[in-house]
């Protein structure tokens, strides 16, 4: 089964049930399969290439562990749970260009867990909070724009809150934007004006501005 996609400027991957699919976009056909343990938990729920385009591919499991793939030479990098013990799923994640190096990523959990860590230090930089429901399914309802400035996740709650990634805090305007139904995807219409964004509602596609949002929850 098909969970999760992603490309580069060489690569297509794509993240199955236990193992990875990679296509060549310079070549005609599959590359190479890297395999996962014979193990459920090993589902593939989110997928993204490094952002320095070094064919290194960020992969988020079922089973909340974060793990490494380096697609040159087809081996793993590491693999670690940043939350052991937890129903932790990472429907989502942003690996992070902003400081040059390429250690930190934000992972998006299944629990409305959100983390910012540092895959040097094999830790959680820090916790970003503030949703209480879980957020959607990978590639539903998060959105991290170009610069990296802003992150907006939408929860089953029918909140769609705005953070900024570097320091974790929730941004104040608008703080939480609340919507009759779920929110089932969002884009944002300029990577740098949070005020203008895409939502889309029960098979709707609404535009909103920050001065037209429908509610505004202090």
């Amino acid at each position: 089964m098909l969970y999760n996609s992603c490309y580069n400027n060489k690569l297509i991957a794509i993240g199955c049930d236990k193992f990875v699919q990679l296509f060549n976009l310079r070549e005609s056909g599959i590359n190479f399969n890297l395999k996962f343990n014979l193990n459920s938990n090993k589902t593939i729920y989110s997928i993204k290439f490094d952002p320095f385009e070094r064919d290194i591919l960020f992969c988020g499991l079922r089973s909340g562990h974060l793990q490494l793939l380096d697609c040159r030479d087809r081996s793993y990098i590491t693999e670690f749970s940043p939350l052991k013990g937890v129903n932790y799923s990472i429907v989502d994640l942003f690996p992070l260009s902003f400081n040059g190096i390429g250690n930190q990523v934000i992972t998006v959990g299944s629990d409305g867990t959100v983390l910012r860590l540092d895959l040097r230090k094999r830790g959680i930089y820090f916790p970003i909070l503030g949703h209480t429901a879980e957020i959607q399914n990978s590639n539903f309802g998060t959105y991290l724009s170009e610069d990296e400035s802003i992150l907006a996740l939408a929860g089953k709650e029918g909140c769609v809150r705005f953070w900024d990634p570097i320091d974790g805090q929730l941004l104040l305007d608008p703080k939480t934007i609340q919507f009759p139904n779920m929110v089932k995807s969002l884009y944002s219409l300029n990577s740098k004006d949070y005020g203008k964004w895409m939502f889309l509602q029960d098979n709707l596609i609404q535009e909103y501005s920050s001065y037209t949002m429908p509610s505004i929850i202090p």
